[in-house]
């Protein structure tokens, strides 16, 4: 083994060793940050269909409060003879937006929402993943008992 030689290569090999522990280390902290940048965004689009869900719920107590008699919407063209807000969204103007994160049952009715309990409410729900869940537009279902003149189902405790 030529000794002469062997610092240069000594240094070559700690040049690449350090060069490709500096790349890993880049390569780690660019997956970091993309791993808590997709989070941050699914938590966005989340608290988003959160807000579009109230919204509407809003929009459709709107709407069956002011039937005589009272019923539940058709369609989303229907809905726009109210207007309501909440937080980051207001109807009609985000119309698109709103329409674009909640799925509305148009086919059910007022009695069957009034029939409805927490465990089975889905006429009004986010089209995702979302923090939402059926206590955030309860009052959608609590006016329809009322107007419906319907009393809630009794829980089952067993």
């Amino acid at each position: 083994m030529d000794t002469a030689a062997s610092p240069p290569r000594r240094r070559v090999w700690l040049k690449r060793t350090l060069l490709i522990l500096g790349c890993l280390a880049l390569a780690c902290a660019v997956s970091v940050v993309w791993v808590v940048a997709r989070a941050v965004n699914t938590m966005l689009a989340m608290e988003d269909r959160l807000h579009a869900v109230i919204t509407a719920g809003f929009v459709v107590d709107e709407f069956i409060t002011s039937q005589d008699p009272p019923r539940w919407p058709r369609s989303w063209d229907e809905l726009e003879t109210v207007e309501a807000s909440w937080s980051r969204f207001e109807w009609p103007r985000d119309r698109e937006e709103i329409e674009s994160r909640v799925i509305i049952d148009f086919d059910t009715t007022l009695a069957d929402v009034a029939r409805s309990d927490r465990d089975t409410f889905d006429a009004i729900r986010p089209n995702g993943p979302s923090y939402s869940n059926t206590g955030d537009i309860w009052f959608v279902v609590e006016d329809a008992r009322k107007l419906m003149r319907t009393p809630p189902k009794p829980q089952n405790d067993g």
